[in-house]
């Protein structure tokens, strides 16, 4: 059985190319473009795997990650940002107390956008012990 994966993402574009990819990949795949909804489809527990960006409308993706990880069972969850990391600056420039780090502990993976196609796919098998 294919393998679930939601992408939350206001990005259309983005969605659609990743869709191609990841269907000719073997996955099955959902895209909707608010937190709010993502949220809302990731609680009915549909999915073995969230693609999410963390600046989107509606609530945001750390809102989502947070909510996500209090739930009895979770999907994995990649977060897909293209804002810079404190943990990738250097030591002068990074916060001394940066809660969004914190919470963007919690997922299993974060990957900076644009990603690499080949690094997103690795990054699902290891999550997801790859498609069937």
């Amino acid at each position: 059985m294919a393998k679930k994966i939601l992408m939350v993402d206001d990005d259309k574009e983005l969605c659609e190319e990743v869709r191609d990819i990841l269907v000719d990949e073997g996955f099955d795949f959902d895209a909707v473009h608010t937190g709010t909804e993502g949220l809302e489809r990731i609680r009915r527990g549909a999915y073995d795997l969230v693609l999410l960006d963390l600046k989107i409308p509606g609530c945001n993706g750390f809102e989502i990650l947070s909510a996500v990880r209090m739930m009895a069972e979770s999907p994995r969850i990649i977060v897909l940002t293209g804002r810079p990391l404190a943990r990738q600056l250097p030591d002068e420039l990074k916060p001394s107390q940066d809660k969004d780090e914190e919470i963007l502990a919690l997922a299993d993976a974060v990957l900076n956008k644009p990603f690499d196609i080949d690094l997103l796919l690795n990054k699902l098998s290891d999550l997801t012990d790859s498609p069937s």
